[in-house]
Parts: structure tokens; C-alpha cells; sequence
């Protein structure tokens, strides 16, 4: 399939899906940082540590405040940020906003394996169709 089709499949297939989310977002920020072992300004500091993106205390809180909605939260600092506070689920809440599922490594292993073994019967059927033209 052409990466063009690929684009407008998935595009038919969010049709009525409700892609506001803002504030579901900007909570779901807020219950990252309150259940977090850090402080607003440690956890400003460890993505600045790790993403070079340096953002104040300040910024940070108007990022998540629902009043405050000129502010918005970088995307390159997402990850970063769910490492740090040890929550993914604002970054969840995107993805599955634009029609995706995030698994856990266990998750990715299994699909992963399942994939192998999928192309191993699609080799091993393109073996025996190749012996059989070559035999008959």
C-alpha cells in the first residue's frame, strides 16, 4: 500500500473521533506532575537535563492550566516528561487521539514475535512453492 493510501485509510478511520484534547490533555499534565516524586522545578530542570528545551516553574504551570490556553505543551518534551514523572498518560491520550494504541514492552514483544513468525510461514510457503516449480 502506498504511503499516500495509508494516510487516507487512517484518516477515514477517525472520522466522528473527537480530536479536542486540550483539556483532557492539560489534566492529564497536572496529574502527572501532582502524583510525581518531583517538584515543579526539578522536574523543569530534568527535561531541560535531558532534552536540552529549557522551560521555567512558570511556564510550566501555565502550560497546564486550563485558563491558560495560549500556552501549550512542547511535544518534544513529552516523552522526556512521562519518563521523569513516571506517567504516560498524557502522551496516551495523543496517541490514541489520532487512532493508535500504546502497548508495554511485554505487549511488543509478544506482536513482535507473532510478526516473526508470520513472515517465517510466509518464507517457508515461498521455499515450497519454489522447490515444488523446480521439482514438477
Amino acid at each position: 500500500m502506498s504511503k499516500r493510501k495509508e494516510i487516507l485509510t487512517m484518516q477515514e478511520g477517525l472520522k466522528g473521533r473527537d480530536f479536542q484534547v486540550s483539556m483532557r490533555f492539560r489534566e492529564a499534565l497536572s496529574e502527572a506532575i501532582k502524583n510525581s516524586p518531583y517538584s515543579r522545578e526539578q522536574i523543569v530542570a530534568m527535561v531541560f537535563g535531558m532534552t536540552g528545551v529549557k522551560i521555567s516553574k512558570h511556564i510550566l504551570d501555565s502550560m497546564t492550566a486550563p485558563s491558560k490556553k495560549d500556552y501549550r505543551f512542547p511535544a518534544e518534551i513529552l516523552p522526556a516528561f512521562c519518563f521523569i514523572t513516571g506517567d504516560f498518560e498524557p502522551l496516551r491520550i495523543l496517541v490514541e487521539t489520532a487512532g493508535f494504541e500504546m502497548i508495554g514492552e511485554d505487549e511488543a514483544r509478544v506482536l513482535k514475535i507473532a510478526r516473526l513468525e508470520e513472515r517465517k510461514r510466509e518464507i517457508e510457503e515461498e521455499i515450497r512453492r519454489l522447490k515444488g516449480g523446480r521439482d514438477g
